[in-house]
């Protein structure tokens, strides 16, 4: 017997190794400090933790409605309606989900069938790639450039260029995974009136940093341009917006009948999102967005601050390094880009010679790397150069090629 039957030409998907997941284990294995995954570094606030340990005593740990919690689709619905300008009707217009990224695969794979095609700006988000590729859709990316201030900038008429009538959804991330933009007003009205000439695109909007923006910026939510709530699901995370990743706990906003699509995707997936964390967060909510008893910061005002200034911190410390790399502006969000174009000299080779560039340890085992290559066949130098920086820096970085679909080596973050 010569064991199961496993597909002779794996998706591209199955041979890929989610490349956090690479360098937490080259952070793990050698030691050292993590800079690149999409988690922050202060705990959840105090009254979090209380509301979901009261949440267990009071019994909250089995199922709840498959499509949030009531407690919290109504605080939601609350909160959110006053960000959004209009009344939300928590039993048809939200839906509770495992995280964000949980939002994503349910709504991508909803919506998307074999042949359609879903439009981007990219660098993005590499789990956006991930879920398209499961829905057999294919990936149309519009290239965001950095100018001569190493501002990110896109091209509307590039834009345009690629939507056409096998378009069935536009994914927006603002502010945007990995570069830091916060999309300007002025650039979603732009966004906006090129997609009034495609009436039946979906617009995913992932807004996961919504509270995050520096420097003065405006979030800018798109389903609140022109009629734009009618096509438009945005996406929320409860674990980024109050510091607790791992609880898995997002929330989804629009109207109901693209609602439901991704609705239905969820329940097969995920079926019911954590439910004494889904209470806590409805309890909490309020207690984020309050100011203190003599008017002090609310904990997500002071959330952006001291991002902020961790933001100019990173920034200033990388550029004085003794390193030949630059740091691109960054005005929102978790992450630094740094352009290492001409750190190329400075990597050893063996990290360019093959994926398998660590020893096993005694138990013959090692990290499980992974194998992307560029177009041409190579390993891509920022991946080469976040393996070198983890195993001999101690120093886990992200490499910003697996943020592209078709391959880009020339960032870090």
């Amino acid at each position: 017997m010569d064991g199961p039957n496993l597909p002779k030409e794996p998706k591209k998907l199955r041979d890929k190794v989610a490349v956090w997941a690479e360098m937490e284990e080259l952070r793990a294995k050698y030691g050292g400090l993590s800079l690149g995954q999409g988690a922050p570094g202060h705990p959840p606030p105090t009254f979090l933790r209380d509301h979901m340990l009261q949440a267990i005593k009071d019994g909250h740990n089995q199922y709840c409605r498959t499509f949030g919690h009531p407690e919290l689709i109504t605080k939601v619905a609350e909160v959110y309606g006053k960000l959004l300008g209009r009344e939300l009707d928590p039993y048809k217009e939200i839906l509770i989900t495992g995280g964000a990224n949980g939002a994503l695969g349910s709504f991508i794979v909803g919506l998307c069938d074999p042949g359609d095609e879903v439009v981007l700006f990219e660098p993005a988000y590499p789990a956006y790639y991930d879920h398209i590729e499961l829905s057999g859709a294919t990936i149309k990316a519009a290239p965001l450039r950095a100018d001569s201030d190493g501002e990110w900038q896109f091209d509307p008429e590039e834009l345009r260029s690629i939507l056409n009538e096998k378009t069935k959804l536009f994914i927006l991330n603002s502010p945007q995974n990995p570069t830091g933009k916060c999309f300007s007003r002025a650039e979603m009205e732009t966004i906006s009136k090129i997609l009034d000439d495609f009436p039946n695109i979906v617009v995913i909007s992932d807004e996961v940093y919504d509270f995050l923006t520096f420097d003065g910026l405006e979030h800018v939510r798109f389903a609140t341009i022109g009629d734009n709530w009618k096509r438009t699901v945005t996406m929320y995370s409860g674990g980024k917006l109050l510091n607790a990743t791992g609880w898995k706990v997002g929330w989804v906003i629009g109207p109901n009948k693209i609602l439901h699509l991704g609705a239905v995707i969820n329940n097969c997936t995920t079926f019911v999102s954590n439910t004494p964390g889904q209470v806590a967060f409805a309890h909490s909510l309020d207690e984020a967005y309050a100011k203190g008893p003599n008017g002090e910061p609310s904990f997500v005002e002071q959330t952006g601050t001291d991002f902020k200034e961790v933001r100019d911190y990173l920034f200033k410390e990388v550029k004085e390094m003794n390193l030949p790399w630059e740091p691109l502006p960054c005005h929102s969000g978790y992450f630094l880009m740094v352009n290492i174009d001409k750190c190329k000299d400075l990597i050893p080779k063996k990290y360019f010679e093959s994926h398998d560039y660590a020893p096993a340890d005694e138990f013959g085992r090692t990290i499980n790397a992974n194998r992307y290559y560029m177009p041409d066949g190579s390993i891509p130098m920022d991946l080469a150069f976040a393996r070198w920086m983890g195993q001999e820096h101690g120093v886990a970085m992200m490499p910003n090629s697996l943020f592209y679909h078709d391959g880009c080596e020339h960032t870090i973050q």
